[in-house]
């Protein structure tokens, strides 16, 4: 079922050294429109939220305003959750902006309420929104057809991990794997939340997960990858996730 038309938090978009069409940035505020009407399904979310938005003209540009930690990180986007501040490397092509803007845009929103969370969960939202295309009554998503074929090559190969083994790692191990050529570990996020977030029933599991994010109490990983189980059975998940991975790929509705 669409999502309605959401209220969304004030969206500023600077370009530095660059004019960024108008048609890309309702893009951005489209998307991020949606995003957050996702987001709020799962409680309530800050109702004076600012994003701003700043796209350079130039990766040196971009990497100037970045922090020290990141200048040897291959990244295109940051995101700032005090100051709401999402940083884009705008010397690339105008869709990679876009993608780059609501992937940002769903760690922003999903910090807002959440504080800190395990990557794989973090990622792998962000991995699927930024595929977000927005419409008259909705949006759809996109299947990212390389990332599937680098996620079921390691099922046909016997070299897929079972999920806590493909996802469960501390910032450093997932840079790391992150950083590797095939991006693994993202890929297999992203596949995992394209299951979820692709059928309305497995849909409701994320988002009941996330409505207890809004709450103190810290949930681990392993918890956590239980409340998107069905019946909190995880072996089943795995079973249900490694079978959808043999299906072939459509668009979904949000």
């Amino acid at each position: 079922q669409a999502l309605a038309a959401p209220s969304t938090p004030h969206i500023r978009i600077i370009e530095q050294g660059l004019d960024l069409p108008v048609a890309a940035e309702q893009r951005i505020r489209d998307g991020i429109a949606r995003i957050h009407a996702f987001y709020a399904q799962t409680g309530p979310l800050p109702p004076d939220l600012v994003l701003t938005i700043r796209v350079f003209g130039s990766r040196a540009e971009f990497l100037r305003h970045s922090p020290p930690a990141f200048q040897d990180v291959v990244i295109s986007g940051l995101f700032f959750e005090q100051s709401g501040e999402i940083l884009v490397d705008g010397e690339r092509t105008e869709e990679q902006i876009v993608k780059t803007a609501l992937h940002e845009a769903s760690h922003q929103l999903l910090a807002s309420f959440a504080g800190p969370t395990p990557l794989w969960l973090n990622e792998g939202l962000a991995e699927y929104f930024e595929e977000l295309a927005p419409e008259r009554d909705g949006a759809v998503i996109h299947a990212q057809f390389t990332r599937d074929d680098i996620v079921r090559s390691s099922l046909w190969d016997r070299s897929l991990a079972p999920l806590p083994l493909s996802l469960f790692f501390d910032a450093e191990a997932w840079q790391r794997l992150s950083d590797d050529e095939r991006q693994h570990v993202r890929n297999i996020a992203w596949s995992l939340f394209y299951y979820l977030m692709e059928d309305a029933q497995r849909r409701e599991r994320v988002v009941n997960m996330l409505a207890d994010l809004h709450h103190p109490e810290t949930l681990s990983d392993a918890e956590l990858l239980m409340r998107l189980s069905p019946d909190g059975m995880t072996l089943l998940l795995e079973a249900q996730w490694r079978d959808f991975l043999l299906r072939s790929r459509q668009p979904h509705g949000l």
